[in-house]
């Protein structure tokens, strides 16, 4: 009896089979009723065992799925929470404002014939305009170029020369509808530049002089370069440094401006 104490449940119910057989096999085993009432506790025992694990399995599965909704809910309160921080401000109401009342009078314009601007008080000038050198007694049609830094004259017969120790030049201005009636000018050298041609590699070296021009109502001084520019459509070209701070520009207009009555006689220059 030791020794069935020691089996595991597989073997009583081996052992419960065997009693179940036809009686012709009950000669070769026999179960004592205490050890078949001992199998009896055991497997109930065993299927208590098995409930209880059972309902712990639930009580677990339960536990989680309880624990992933609350984490759940919290989750969307948060999205939630963030989606209301992130609201745009209702558009604040937009103010209109009255028109500003027009004035009484403006002050007058200056005079239209001379092309001034009257609220800048600066000129407005065409892409090309008529300018009078009072060194020739000539009105010359002059193309005006802002990219250019120095204004230019069409001359020939570059000659230099000294005098006084300083260098000065001789040169022909010709007449703008006579290419063949030439005005000889002499004039004192400012400086030399260097300018380039979009087809020259090397820049042409030119001589700067100073000559008086009247443009509109702007009368004054200043330098230009020599230069043949019989191969170009305009004798005078107008740059920078004769626009700069008091001349604008209209690049879709031509002759803005009119020359004044009281033109200074021929030769009346003393820019030397």
């Amino acid at each position: 009896m030791a020794q069935s104490a020691a089996l595991t449940p597989a073997h009583w119910l081996a052992a419960l089979a065997v009693l179940l057989l036809p009686a012709c096999a009950s000669d070769l085993l026999q179960v004592a009723p205490e050890d078949l009432a001992d199998l009896r506790i055991r497997i109930e025992q065993q299927g208590d065992q098995l409930d209880q694990l059972a309902r712990d399995q639930a009580a677990a599965v339960g536990a989680l799925t309880a624990a992933q909704r609350t984490a759940d809910a919290d989750l969307l309160s948060g999205i939630e929470v963030r989606l209301a921080a992130q609201e745009c401000p209702p558009p604040a109401p937009i103010m209109v404002m009255a028109p500003a009342p027009t004035p009484a009078a403006l002050p007058p314009p200056v005079a239209a014939e001379t092309g001034r601007e009257a609220r800048r008080d600066q000129l407005i000038v065409g892409a090309r305009e008529r300018i009078y050198l009072p060194a020739t007694g000539h009105v010359y049609i002059a193309r005006i170029d802002s990219g250019a830094t120095t204004s230019s004259l069409d001359v020939r017969n570059i000659e230099r020369f000294e005098r006084d120790g300083k260098r000065w030049v001789r040169f022909d201005v010709p007449a703008p509808d006579d290419q063949n009636n030439l005005t000889t000018l002499e004039r004192r050298v400012v400086r030399v530049v260097r300018i380039f041609q979009s087809a020259a590699e090397e820049g042409e070296r030119r001589l700067v002089v100073q000559l008086q021009f009247v443009l509109g109502d702007i009368r004054r001084k200043a330098d230009f370069t020599l230069s043949d520019r019989g191969h170009l459509g305009n004798p005078v070209l107008i740059g920078r440094n004769i626009l700069q701070d008091e001349i604008l520009i209209d690049v879709g207009r031509e002759f803005m401006t009119a020359l004044p009555t009281d033109l200074p006689a021929a030769g009346a220059d003393d820019s030397r």
